[in-house]
């Protein structure tokens, strides 16, 4: 899944980080497999998706 998409709380991830003023990469290992929500996805546009998540991080 996607940052945002599933159960994680990725508002108070991204909080906890910010909080330690770490200014550093953050790497995210993703795959859009076979679940529902990404499965009839072109590959450009779940990258697109990943990228905006992933941005939405820092």
């Amino acid at each position: 899944m996607l940052p945002y998409d599933g159960n994680i709380e990725w508002k108070k991830i991204k909080n906890q980080i910010d909080n330690t003023h770490y200014s550093g990469a953050i790497s995210l290992e993703i795959e859009q497999g076979t679940h529902e929500k990404y499965r009839n996805m072109s590959a450009e546009e779940f990258l697109r998706r990943a990228f905006i998540s992933a941005s939405n991080l820092t």
